[in-house]
């Protein structure tokens, strides 16, 4: 599990990686005043292990925050 502590740009591509789409679950942490969003994907169909968490992934707000906008910065518009 990794906690993202910031964010840095590689710059832009031309080329999208054809990837399996999977599933990826998410749960909403709290403790105290702080809150954390958890993020785990899940291996494909053809996974030897089918529904075993891959990968996962924290962010707190700071994190959050910054995510937001490199989203807003990928898909402009309304």
């Amino acid at each position: 599990m990794a906690r993202i502590a910031s964010f840095e740009n590689l710059g832009t591509g031309t080329r999208i990686r054809s990837n399996t789409p999977v599933k990826c679950g998410y749960r909403i942490l709290t403790e105290g005043n702080q809150t954390i969003l958890h993020l785990e994907t899940y291996g494909s169909d053809t996974r030897q292990e089918r529904g075993k968490v891959s990968q996962s992934l924290q962010v707190d707000a700071s994190a959050a925050r910054e995510l937001l906008k490199i989203i807003k910065r990928a898909f402009p518009g309304p």
